[in-house]
């Protein structure tokens, strides 16, 4: 019994080592004006935590993140020996960002080049055109554009 404490004793503190925690800060802001972006998300990429299994034995991806505030601040906390964390915001490019020996980091994002293709707005759900039963009108700014209204 005597030893058996004394293994738990020695092996606490490692346990706990393992599950040392850190908060890091940071602002994200627009790469072309120094804006800040309000709402942007902020998180650990999945690849780097892993998965883990329920009960049922199904495997469900863990995502640590959060989103910027009006001033476009975060605070998040993550694993001591993460080393980047991955931030993102319509319309703008996914940046991953190195934040190894940081406590706060500003990322910059640039604005994306990719263009939104079709949009089906019903109003109630969003479904694929492709998927709809219904009848489908093309606008385009041709048919929006009124003069001198």
């Amino acid at each position: 019994m005597k030893k058996m404490l004394t293994w738990l004793l020695f092996l606490l503190p490692v346990f706990a080592w393992a599950q040392e925690t850190r908060v890091i800060k940071g602002k994200v802001l627009a790469e072309s004006d120094g804006e800040a972006l309000i709402g942007a998300s902020v998180f650990i990429d999945k690849s780097t935590i892993g998965a883990e299994t329920d009960l049922k034995g199904v495997i469900e991806n863990i995502t640590l993140g959060t989103i910027t505030d009006f001033d476009g601040n975060f605070s998040l906390e993550i694993p001591k020996s993460l080393e980047t964390i991955s931030c993102s915001f319509l319309g703008f490019e996914t940046k991953v960002v190195a934040i190894k020996g940081k406590d706060f980091v500003t990322i910059k994002l640039g604005e994306s080049q990719s263009e939104l293709g079709e949009v089906v707005v019903t109003g109630y759900q969003k479904i694929e055109k492709r998927k709809l039963t219904s009848a489908v009108v093309k606008v385009n700014a041709d048919n929006i554009r009124q003069a001198g209204v």
